[in-house]
């Protein structure tokens, strides 16, 4: 009997070290759109006549429709399970991809969209409670979660700093090519996604209705939850920047006559900063403590400002673009420390069984900031120039960040036994 209950810890310890194995080429692969956001300002303006207005807009609806299907998703995953969700994502953001590629009018980019939110909502759900879910149970299993984390989150890096210098030069051969490459990256990671083992198998024994009950429940347990909400509206608040980011920070760079290279080029360093600012998050947050988010946030903000300003002066472009790109790395290397930091907050907030509850929830308020920022966002374009839509943007996040930072005060970063019951119902022991 002992050597029986041996082989099946052996082989259980076998499957979780496949999974340690696979999920940092997972990462790289399935995390997000390879080869995509370098061009796809360039390949929506220029190949498909879409104006930078609309451009803004699609990210709207994809907030939008986030919003819509996030809460069954979450109920179908616990249902399924994290293997099966990261699968089912991946396919998804393949076929929105081919909508790109074959789409000849705007409802063809919207429905891009729609099946983009759905597969990131599978995606974003279960990629963090994967390998969460593959950690044997031990004292130090936050701190192993960290170090695989981060490890994976680097290699992603680096490998879409490759893909984002590639897709520029690949662009101006033919701006198809690095479109064609994204959808390819994605059938990869629905590949190494199936070869993923599940451990979670109680969660698949619950009927859909079941885990629709505890969805309920969590979704209660965050709406009291002070601790939470604070932190949920904090990165709510920083995700809408840097999703700003990526669409302003191109279209800025297009209106200064930046070449398709240069712009791959450039955004491939930025990639490669965030992946060295991203092995930086824990001494970041060791120095900051429950002030790491708001510190993030007054950096990116008054990042959009100076931008804005530098963009706006007579002086020699070197000298101009020089400064406009140092700013770009703060920007960028905020975005590494925000993902390693809020990945560490979750997980060592909110126990195991309820993580994928508890990032649906966070993928709400993610979408209802993008939503409204980026609606916003696509205003501000379509009555001035980018150069003083970076300026007003830049404006409005501080403001905001300054009424979140307020809110924030007395609900992060108290002692444990400061929490009222409602912060501690789901909480870590």
């Amino acid at each position: 009997m002992e050597d029986i209950q041996k082989i099946l810890m052996k082989k259980e310890a076998q499957r979780r070290k496949k999974n340690m194995r696979l999920y940092p080429v997972y990462m790289m692969f399935g995390y997000d759109l390879a080869f995509y956001y370098a061009i796809h300002i360039l390949f929506l303006s220029q190949v498909k006549q879409v104006s930078d207005a609309n451009i803004m807009l699609l990210s709207s609806v994809y907030a939008i429709s986030s919003l819509i299907v996030i809460l069954p998703i979450s109920a179908v995953t616990s249902k399924i399970g994290t293997r099966k969700a990261l699968m089912y994502g991946n396919l998804l953001n393949a076929i929105s991809t081919v909508c790109l590629i074959i789409g000849t009018d705007y409802d063809i980019f919207i429905w891009g969209q729609i099946l983009s939110s759905l597969g990131f909502a599978f995606i974003n759900i279960s990629t963090s409670p994967m390998l969460k879910e593959s950690i044997p149970h031990s004292t130090m299993k936050d701190k192993i979660f960290v170090k695989h984390y981060s490890n994976a989150y680097s290699k992603y890096c680096i490998f879409a700093a490759i893909t984002t210098f590639l897709s520029g030069y690949l662009y101006n051969i033919d701006p198809y090519i690095p479109m064609y490459l994204c959808m390819f990256c994605s059938m990869i990671a629905f590949i190494v996604a199936s070869q993923l083992v599940q451990f979670k198998k109680e969660e698949q024994d619950r009927t859909l209705k079941e885990s629709m009950i505890r969805l309920k429940d969590v979704v209660q347990f965050g709406i009291h939850s002070k601790r939470l909400k604070a932190l949920l509206l904090a990165l709510g608040l920083i995700w809408g920047t840097l999703i700003t980011f990526t669409t302003y920070g191109t279209t800025l760079l297009k209106n200064m006559e930046v070449s398709a290279e240069w712009i791959g080029g450039v955004l491939a360093v930025l990639e490669l900063v965030k992946a060295v600012f991203s092995k930086k998050a824990n001494h970041f947050h060791e120095r900051y403590k429950n002030t790491s988010m708001t510190k993030i946030l007054y950096t990116i903000s008054i990042s959009y400002v100076l931008i804005g300003m530098i963009a706006n002066i007579q002086i020699p472009f070197k000298y101009q673009m020089a400064m406009i790109l140092l700013l770009f790395a703060i920007i960028r290397g905020m975005h590494g420390i925000y993902t390693i930091v809020y990945n560490k907050y979750l997980n060592n907030f909110m126990k195991t069984e309820v993580l994928p509850s508890v990032y649906s929830m966070q993928s709400i308020t993610d979408n209802i900031f993008r939503g409204i920022i980026t609606w916003v966002a696509s205003g501000i374009l379509n009555i001035m120039n980018i150069q003083y839509a970076m300026l007003a943007i830049g404006a409005l996040f501080v403001i905001l960040t300054s009424i979140v930072h307020g809110y924030m005060r007395d609900r992060i970063g108290l002692n444990p036994l400061e929490y009222d019951k409602t912060d501690t119902k789901y909480a870590r022991k």
